[in-house]
């Protein structure tokens, strides 16, 4: 390179430095680049109306979410009830053992009947304790004094613009059936309170069979419910940025339009 080029060269990058620097402090308009750059962006019409005409979407997507919260809760309110069954069932099986010891032609021991109705409280206590946010889920008795129970023994479901009914089980009157059902004074009565306990114990097993799929069917729900909910929120923002204008384009029209090139390339 000859001494002429190269002082060209030079020449030509001190004023490109010093162009650049006019325009941070001048710019365009009466505003600095600078100022330009780091001031608020006004939103573009184009943004305006993606956000205007996306609302429903992202209001559908909200809508979604707290649909699947609630269907998440009812999912953990079969749950409760399943765990209660599932308690209910335990002490049954026991209290039949029992039963089928003193059949099976053994003494009742004090020990024994001491276990046995300790067995019978015990299922009374998980129907009473058994309960969510102050709902019974178990106890009838309990239900007609709380307006979140409908008549037809259900809670519903608030799932979008619908609902969803979650059926009850009343256990309030089985410690009282128990009782009136059990006879250990005799082989023959233990026999017939065992055939007895064991109804009992496939009803108890059935129900918590019954909720635990129904607590998995809502969970389920609920994260099918969620991503629909993301998909929408995915295709509001996609739609919004689209609208957007892109910031390095924007710069690069500011420098380039009706200001000359920045690179002469006649020299």
């Amino acid at each position: 390179m000859s001494f002429f080029s190269e002082l060209g060269a030079q020449t030509l990058h001190a004023l490109q430095q010093q162009l650049v620097a006019e325009m941070l402090e001048t710019g365009f308009g009466g505003f600095s680049l600078a100022d330009a750059l780091l001031k608020p962006r006004m939103k573009s019409g184009r943004e305006i109306s993606a956000q205007a005409l996306t609302g429903r979407i992202r209001s559908d997507a909200g809508m979604l979410r707290q649909a699947s919260s609630n269907v998440s809760e009812a999912g953990a309110i079969a749950e409760i009830i399943r765990g209660g069954a599932g308690s209910i069932a335990d002490s049954l099986q026991r209290m039949q053992e029992i039963a089928n010891t003193v059949a099976s032609g053994e003494t009742l021991t004090s020990a024994m009947s001491a276990e046995y109705n300790s067995l019978a409280k015990a299922i009374e206590g998980t129907v009473a304790s058994t309960s969510y946010n102050g709902i019974y889920l178990m106890d009838k008795t309990q239900w007609r004094n709380d307006e979140r129970v409908s008549a037809d023994d259900a809670i519903s479901i608030q799932a979008g613009t619908g609902s969803r009914p979650l059926t009850l089980q009343d256990f309030s009157g089985l410690s009282a059936d128990i009782t009136a059902n059990t006879d250990l004074s005799s082989a023959a009565g233990a026999a017939s309170t065992a055939a007895y306990l064991s109804e009992q114990l496939k009803a108890a097993q059935m129900q918590e069979a019954s909720y635990k799929s129904l607590a998995s069917s809502f969970t389920s729900e609920a994260e099918s419910i969620d991503r629909q909910a993301d998909i929408l929120a995915v295709t509001a923002a996609r739609a919004e940025k689209g609208a957007a204008e892109d910031p390095f384009s924007r710069l690069l029209y500011r420098i380039l339009s009706d200001q000359g090139k920045l690179f002469d390339e006649s020299l």
